[in-house]
């Protein structure tokens, strides 16, 4: 291609230019796509708009012609070539490589659109939302991973690895995706739980599946700031509308509350309270509501003496009250 744009140089000056979603000029195109994405609506608006002072006669657009964007870059590339022709007389000439057809463009797993929550604090579980964009592996698993920076014994300013976070009640770190089709975007929700105040950098990573060979747009990073603070409290009620009220309190971003409901009536005895709650350092405070003792009695254990051990530790304690509270 070059050396036939060549003898045109004494009329016109040449300019190359690269793509992924904006415009990068070049000396010369390179061999290999290192972009994130292929927004060629966008691309094609942006060139639109450029003011550069001297007029564009043409533009040659190599490409496969597949519109790989998403959000704002997914503009529809037909549209941005009539509004460059109609506006600026320019025309835009195609030159394809490949095919556009995903089926045959190989596998290819995307991170996109990640949203992670503004507030976080320490000890509250944080949600992460993104979206993963799927091509050419119909029916595979996609395992979706957040991984954390580790700063233990880690001075300030100095960076630490990224570690895999392990799922615990309070946080999914890790999630499964079955595909469907050739190309899909399937939205997720992850979430993590930071136990440290401090500033680490995150990742949200869809794991490569065989036979993927760009990989680069498969983990999104990001910085996080965890602040002190943050509060755990359990709540332990039956199903009751002040119950609703007090659920509100986790719409507060220093407070993690997590609610245990309890059965009620002649099921009271057999509601699923698990001995972790009472666990040392789980919970800063517990809020007990309209529930005798008995619920607390689990497979003959009582677990009411290792309430009373945190709350000598030093962990709050409130009981709201109702038709069977302060009763056995």
């Amino acid at each position: 291609m070059r050396p036939s744009l060549e003898k045109f140089e004494k009329q016109l000056e040449i300019r190359y230019v690269e793509f992924d979603g904006a415009l990068k000029p070049v000396d010369q195109p390179g061999l290999e796509a290192e972009g994130l994405s292929t927004a060629i609506g966008k691309v094609l608006d942006d060139l639109r708009r450029e003011d550069s002072g001297r007029r564009i006669v043409g533009a040659i657009l190599m490409s496969d012609g597949a519109q790989r964007a998403t959000g704002d870059d997914d503009v529809d590339p037909r549209a941005a070539a009539r509004r460059i022709a109609e506006q600026r007389g320019v025309h835009i000439h195609t030159v394809v490589y490949g095919t556009a057809e995903l089926a045959t463009a190989g596998v290819d797993l995307a991170i996109t659109n990640v949203l992670v929550a503004p507030d976080t604090f320490e000890r509250k579980a944080t949600p992460v939302q993104g979206q993963l964009v799927v091509r050419g592996a119909p029916g595979r698993r996609v395992r979706i991973r957040l991984l954390l920076e580790d700063r233990t014994n880690k001075a300030a300013g100095e960076s630490g690895p990224l570690v895999e976070l392990p799922v615990t009640p309070d946080a999914k770190p890790v999630l499964e995706l079955d595909t469907t089709g050739t190309s899909t975007t399937i939205p997720f929700s992850l979430s993590f739980v930071a136990e440290r105040a401090g500033e680490y950098k995150l990742a949200i990573e869809a794991v490569p599946l065989d036979g993927e060979l760009k990989v680069n747009n498969n983990r999104v990073e990001t910085l996080v700031t965890v602040r002190k603070g943050g509060l755990r409290i359990a709540y332990i009620d039956i199903t009751r509308p002040e119950a609703g009220f007090i659920a509100r309190l986790n719409r507060t971003s220093q407070i993690q509350l997590d609610v245990v409901t309890a059965l009620s009536g002649q099921k009271r005895g057999k509601s699923p309270l698990d001995a972790e709650l009472f666990a040392p350092g789980r919970y800063d405070a517990y809020i007990i509501g309209d529930v005798p003792a008995s619920v607390f009695v689990q497979n003959g254990v009582d677990l009411l003496p290792k309430l009373a051990d945190r709350v000598r530790e030093g962990a709050g304690l409130a009981m709201i009250g109702g038709l069977s509270n302060f009763t056995s």
